[in-house]
């Protein structure tokens, strides 16, 4: 079994999932649009950082209540620390997976999520729950990771014995369900049709990311879930040495500054559904 995500390493390390949610946000924000008194849930808020940096400021002054929610209570005390004295904003666990609290449906006329999808283990469910979650009329704005060249560093190390014996289910740990899609686009739009959406549109961003050192790279790495806390110390050097040595391969580190369109390959998704 693997560890959480390290509440402390994943808002320190925020630097790649900030870049492109901006990025994202400047190219896509302008299909959302606002009415007075909303309410708006995060679904996955980690540590906040993102939220509080680049979706609090979209709101508009009269909006109602911000709900973060995440599966992890431990990320959601961090999470409070950056909203501290900022009105209107609650947290709540919440597994997108599960079964919902009855007055949270029908209740939220913007959904946000931001590099959570990847992680459950049923992402059907999770949209069919968000799509009960929305009010009428309601909207979500989704970004997951299709594919990356760091998530296969991770599957790269489990191909080998002695690593996949802390981890012997790696797609419970690490679901990504569309890692190996040959459509993500597709399956996507079928998936969220089926749970009920309207004015479906899934765009498929192809990215380059590149780490510019060594410690920058193992600082995110070990954010991630992992299984470090079952090794030895020795085990433990040896893995992350492994790491940082098929991050090289796929040009993951740049310590030389080249253009980053040279590093590391990915796919992020972004979604734009309505609730009819």
């Amino acid at each position: 079994m693997s560890g959480g995500f390290d509440k402390c390493l994943l808002k320190e390390f925020s630097q790649i999932r900030e870049h492109h949610t901006k990025i994202y946000l400047d190219n896509y924000g302008h299909l959302l649009t606002w009415k007075p008194n909303e309410f708006i849930l995060d679904i996955g808020c980690g540590s906040g950082d993102i939220t509080h940096k680049l979706i609090y400021p979209l709101l508009p002054e009269d909006f109602q209540q911000l709900v973060c929610s995440d599966i992890s209570g431990d990320l959601l005390e961090v999470a409070e620390i950056q909203f501290k004295g900022i009105p209107k904003v609650s947290f709540d666990i919440l597994d997108i997976c599960s079964e919902l609290k009855d007055h949270w449906k029908d209740k939220f006329n913007h959904i946000f999520s931001l590099y959570c999808l990847m992680w459950v283990k049923c992402i059907k469910t999770a949209f069919r729950n968000i799509y009960s979650l929305l009010a009428n009329d309601g909207e979500c704005f989704l970004i997951f990771v299709d594919k990356h060249d760091l998530i296969e560093v991770v599957f790269n190390l489990l191909d080998k014995p002695k690593w996949a014996k802390f981890v012997p289910n790696p797609g419970e740990t690490y679901p990504f369900p569309y890692r190996k899609d040959r459509n993500t686009v597709e399956t996507i739009i079928n998936s969220m049709k089926s749970a009920g959406f309207c004015d479906i549109r899934v765009h498929l961003e192809t990215i380059y990311y590149t780490f510019k050192t060594e410690e920058e790279f193992l600082g995110f790495f070990k954010s991630l879930p992992n299984p470090m806390h079952l090794m030895t110390a020795e085990e433990h050097q040896e893995y992350l040495k492994e790491a940082v040595e098929s991050a090289r391969s796929k040009k993951i580190i740049n310590e030389a500054g080249e253009d980053r369109k040279t590093g590391g390959f990915g796919n992020y998704v972004v979604v734009y559904a309505k609730k009819e």
